[in-house]
């Protein structure tokens, strides 16, 4: 003989919630990809991102850049500083009076004093030419010194750069960029002869002040 079947009692249609979870209410779903729950700021386009990107790279790019020819200058200054002090000693140290006598009559202390003066001022010359300003940048852009104070006013320059779009701005410091690379690199190439002359000036200084010991 079968069981009795049990029946069950119907389940209440709704329950309260627990004492817990009163006045608190589950998150909406996300609208989708052109905009957000509970503001109206759409998402950044795929365009607004890439250019926002790019805006960001090539800032980067001109700030090295712009680190670049600061640290030539540095360089620069101080081998100016180093070959001028050396200099000054060796001429304090009668290194004119050396070259008074006629080219006939030297010997290794004269030509070692001339070899260091000749030298050391070709040193000192390529170093002035790093740290000197460079005036050749385009008449028209956004960012060259000059050609912002080609504007008749402030108010101008102040218009045309708050109407730029985010890609002309991308393009200003782009081209910019592309003229700090030419200084930096013609910075450089100067800076590098001015090292080595005045390594080769200090050794025929110090040749010298060991011939006049």
């Amino acid at each position: 003989m079968s069981a009795p079947q049990q029946t069950l009692p119907p389940a209440p249609e709704s329950s309260a919630p627990p004492p817990q979870l009163a006045g608190l209410t589950l998150p909406r779903p996300p609208l989708g990809p052109t905009g957000n729950p509970g503001t109206k700021e759409p998402t950044s386009s795929p365009e607004k991102v890439g250019s926002q990107q790019l805006l960001s790279f090539i800032s980067l790019v001109h700030s090295y850049l712009l680190s670049t020819v600061t640290l030539a200058d540095q360089k620069a200054a101080f081998l100016f500083a180093a070959d001028s002090a050396f200099l000054g000693y060796l001429m304090s140290d009668g290194l004119i009076r050396q070259l008074r006598p006629p080219p006939s009559g030297w010997q290794m202390t004269q030509w070692s004093a001339l070899a260091s003066l000749l030298i050391l001022g070709v040193s000192i010359a390529m170093a002035i030419y790093v740290v000197m300003p460079r005036l050749g940048g385009r008449s028209s852009g956004l960012i060259y010194f000059r050609a912002i104070a080609t504007r008749k006013n402030m108010e101008q320059y102040v218009a045309e750069v708050v109407s730029s779009a985010d890609s002309s701005l991308s393009a200003a410091l782009a081209e910019h960029s592309y003229e700090l690379a030419k200084i930096s690199t013609r910075k450089y190439q100067h800076l590098r002869i001015g090292m080595w002359t005045g390594a080769l000036g200090f050794l025929a200084g110090l040749a010298y002040i060991e011939l006049t010991r």
